[in-house]
């Protein structure tokens, strides 16, 4: 399935050149994992220096600890957890060594504010829901398929309608994001009004200082 899934959804973004899309997965490492010649070469490079999630972990692990691992966007945003974290170095793997290290390597996508924002490309910025949420004040537990996680979801995306984040969705969509107990369908939408919100302040595609050139932004409010 990745074999297929992959490479379907990078011509798709290659070919999404006035979209900007919500990555919720980290699209950059702490600068003393990027090293001296600098973000775009390291991600060009990851497809072919990590052959597999583990091998990804174990080398960050072997540089630096999970705490000096985190970004300074990640502790503005105050994201769960670092990126190669037990929990998230499947998906930090996946995103750099299948989406953005072969499109930024053929000059595909350009991944505000590590790039600049060419208009003749999608934007690919990265998102958290979960931070979104925090700094909204509707961070609760809604991933599971117990009753009180459904209506953790439709409380939430409740709120995040009547606070403009969203438009109402179609009642089949609603009852669809409401239904789905991993809670992807949510996060689909929160990480779209993100990027969004984001664009909306063309300072916002540009880094604040040099450690968001390095180590990038994670878009939340």
């Amino acid at each position: 399935m990745p074999g297929q899934v992959f490479p379907a959804l990078r011509a798709h973004l290659a070919a999404a050149r006035d979209a900007a899309i919500g990555a919720d997965f980290p699209v950059s490492l702490a600068a003393a994992l990027i090293g001296d010649g600098g973000w775009q070469r390291f991600v060009a490079g990851f497809p072919a220096r990590f052959a597999d999630p583990e091998s990804f972990r174990a080398w960050c692990a072997g540089q630096v600890d999970e705490r000096s691992a985190r970004r300074a966007c990640d502790r503005e945003a105050r994201t769960p957890f670092a990126a190669h974290n037990l929990r998230l170095f499947r998906q930090t793997w996946s995103g750099l060594a299948h989406l953005v290290g072969p499109l930024v390597a053929d000059g595909l996508v350009a991944v505000p504010p590590l790039t600049v924002a060419s208009p003749d490309r999608a934007w690919l910025l990265e998102t958290c829901p979960a931070s979104a949420l925090l700094h909204l004040g509707l961070r609760e537990p809604y991933k599971g398929r117990e009753p009180a996680r459904r209506a953790a979801r439709r409380r939430i995306l409740d709120a995040l309608v009547d606070r403009a984040w969203i438009d109402a969705p179609a009642r089949r969509l609603r009852d669809a994001m409401v239904a789905d107990n991993g809670g992807d369908a949510l996060d689909a939408a929160i990480a779209a009004a993100a990027a969004a919100r984001a664009i909306a302040e063309p300072s916002n595609l540009l880094p604040r200082d040099g450690a968001e050139s390095i180590e990038g932004r994670v878009y939340f409010t």
